[in-house]
């Protein structure tokens, strides 16, 4: 976590550095509108071939430790919460099957009791936790389809704002949530284009967007699901702290 902190402010001070030499470069306008996701969440898929820790959380270093004393598992069934233990990096049977039973959209958490690997001579136990989601089977969609929405997008916003407004690494952010109904909700300026027309042109659009089918589970349980609409240069440090992947993306 500290070395992923590291590289994204030195990412953010490379791009504040380059914005500041080329500020008065245009760029291509870019736009896209991209699902945001839990910081840590994983496919239907995913989970169903899953047999190690590192398969539900990419950042976990096995490698670090020497030895594992303790690993539960909870998760969600009804209103009661249920832990599974055992000792080893390699899921159980029994927690396999306990995550797979997890009530949709609910967090599953996992503590990882151990010793790591060092060379000190009184090696003291060490803690890892995180906590994962299961990403919805069918994410929100734009009713109409995604030519659509790029359609509306570029007729809406892009068409109607000037390339030379945004310069080099600028990028301008703006995020709303599709509830459980479908309905658009919570539309939020994240990151202004230094512009107070165009961002006024980017909320109003936004909210003016048509309807949407809303995210669902496999049993058919409906839930919210949060997107970001973002125009400008791409290559921005902002992009990595939006938690998005890619969905649909176009230039101008």
């Amino acid at each position: 976590m500290i070395k992923k902190s590291i590289i994204l402010i030195l990412t953010c001070l490379s791009c504040f550095l380059s914005f500041a030499q080329t500020a008065s470069q245009a760029v291509q306008l870019e736009f896209e509108v991209n699902q945001v996701f839990e910081p840590l969440s994983i496919s239907r898929s995913t989970l169903e071939t899953a047999k190690t820790l590192k398969a539900l959380n990419p950042n976990f270093e096995s490698d670090w430790v020497d030895a594992y004393l303790q690993v539960d598992f909870y998760a969600w069934h009804g209103n009661k919460q249920i832990c599974k233990t055992n000792q080893s990096d390699i899921m159980s049977s029994d927690q396999l099957a306990l995550i797979k039973r997890a009530d949709v959209n609910s967090y599953i958490n996992v503590e990882v009791q151990y010793l790591p690997k060092n060379n000190l001579k009184e090696n003291t136990p060490k803690l890892n936790h995180f906590r994962f989601k299961v990403n919805p089977d069918q994410r929100a969609q734009y009713a109409e389809g995604r030519e659509a929405l790029h359609g509306f997008i570029k007729e809406k916003i892009v068409s109607k704002v000037d390339p030379s407004k945004f310069k080099e690494y600028q990028l301008a952010a703006v995020k709303f949530t599709i509830d459980k109904n479908g309905d658009l909700k919570d539309v939020t300026l994240l990151e202004s284009s230094n512009d107070d027309a165009i961002d006024a042109l980017m909320l109003d659009a936004i909210r003016k967007m048509n309807a949407w089918k809303p995210a669902t589970f496999f049993d058919g349980t409906s839930v919210a699901q949060d997107f970001v609409f973002t125009i400008g240069d791409h290559r921005s440090c902002i992009i990595p702290t939006l938690h998005t992947r890619r969905f649909a993306h176009e230039s101008h």
